[in-house]
């Protein structure tokens, strides 16, 4: 292995994630950081009210919850 660059060094998202494809985080233990802040924001949903026929409302929500999706309140 060549000499280590240290993580600040690494710039891109992409090229990181090819760094990462091919190191082991074990190298670079010492340079790691505990990180308090963390938060991970879920992404915004929306409602959209539209009048269906009941077979398409039928199929729509047989697909929502192979999804996952429940229905609203």
């Amino acid at each position: 292995m060549g000499k280590k660059r240290k993580m600040s060094e690494w710039g891109r998202d992409e090229k990181i994630a090819e760094f990462w494809d091919a190191h082991d985080i074990a190298d670079y233990w010492d340079e790691v950081e505990v990180a308090d802040d963390v938060r991970f924001p879920r992404p915004k949903k929306e409602v959209l009210s539209i009048r269906l026929e009941p077979v398409y409302r039928q199929q729509l929500e047989a697909l929502a919850r192979k999804m996952g999706i429940g229905p609203s309140p």
